[in-house]
């Protein structure tokens, strides 16, 4: 018997329709599931507050109904579970999602078949120096970004890649991305798209006061440093901060710095046989249409 986690965004589902539709197509194939957290307005679970302990024993697949921000949040929190997440579109790009909302009965149908692949996605992690204190340590599954805070217009950014220097830019912030992340932030900044299941960090700055700056792919073996530098003599301090996957972690000053590199975890998405990244790549972002 195949045991399902269903994961329910429900400002994306309020009336819980499409999780009912996954509900009943599971239990009609004979096989069990559970959603986490009720339906009342006080056993509700947001996903941000999803970790590991509302997971039942044996769970092998995560069904999670949502956007892009839902599945990066489960992924980021449970992703030392190693469970396969299978994603339901509800928002609107839906890159990372395994099927629209619409197909969501075959998908399930597809699951228990075992027709389906799994697609390995890489995570990096973070740790800041504050003050030559050490914070904790995050994970990313699209970015950690380095980027202006306060009143600064600009802020100086040390590049160092495996302890030395590559770069110093002056700009609005800098961008560690994964290949997933390739398609977020990244492409909005002109970066490049990476095939999503390549092992490599790509470093994209973000409005470089320079003609020169580009970004650098490295491997996922390189230690990657990013230390706030002092721009201004007339300034005490600039001013940074640091954001994992959108959500600010870390307020950083002149001389304190983010230590990244490839995290040992991983998430696992289900793929479905008619799958392909490029036919995605076209109908969401791209201009051509079927």
């Amino acid at each position: 018997m195949i045991k399902f986690c269903i994961i329910t965004n429900r400002n994306k589902d309020k009336d819980y329709k499409i999780t009912d539709r996954i509900i009943k197509v599971i239990e009609k194939n004979g096989h069990s599931c559970y959603l986490v957290g009720g339906r009342g307005p006080d056993d509700y679970v947001r996903p941000t507050n999803i970790t590991a302990k509302y997971l039942e024993k044996d769970t092998d697949y995560i069904v999670v109904l949502g956007g892009d921000g839902t599945l990066i949040k489960i992924a980021r929190n449970l992703a030392h579970k190693h469970i396969p997440i299978f994603g339901v579109n509800l928002g609107t790009m839906g890159f990372l999602a395994s099927v629209e909302r619409e197909d969501v009965e075959k998908g399930i149908e597809d699951i228990i078949k075992g027709d389906f692949t799994l697609e390995k996605r890489m995570m990096i992690k973070g740790r800041s120096t504050i003050g030559g204190v050490q914070s904790r340590e995050l994970p990313a599954l699209n970015e950690i970004m380095v980027s202006r805070a306060g009143f600064s217009r600009m802020v100086e950014l040390k590049l160092f890649i495996n302890d030395h220097l590559a770069e110093v830019y002056q700009a609005d912030g800098i961008l560690i991305s994964t290949p997933t992340g390739s398609t977020a932030y990244n492409l909005s900044a002109g970066g490049p798209i990476v095939f999503p299941e390549s092992r490599v960090m790509i470093i994209m700055p973000l409005c470089p006061h320079s003609l020169n700056s580009r970004a650098v792919i490295t491997s996922p073996f390189d230690k990657i440093r990013v230390e706030i530098g002092k721009r201004r003599s007339s300034a005490d301090n600039e001013e940074a901060e640091v954001v994992y996957d959108g959500t600010t972690a870390d307020h950083l000053n002149s001389h304190d710095y983010v230590e990244i590199e490839r995290s040992r975890h991983y998430i696992e998405l289900v793929r479905l046989s008619d799958y392909s990244f490029y036919d995605s790549m076209r109908k969401k972002i791209g201009n051509g249409e079927d």
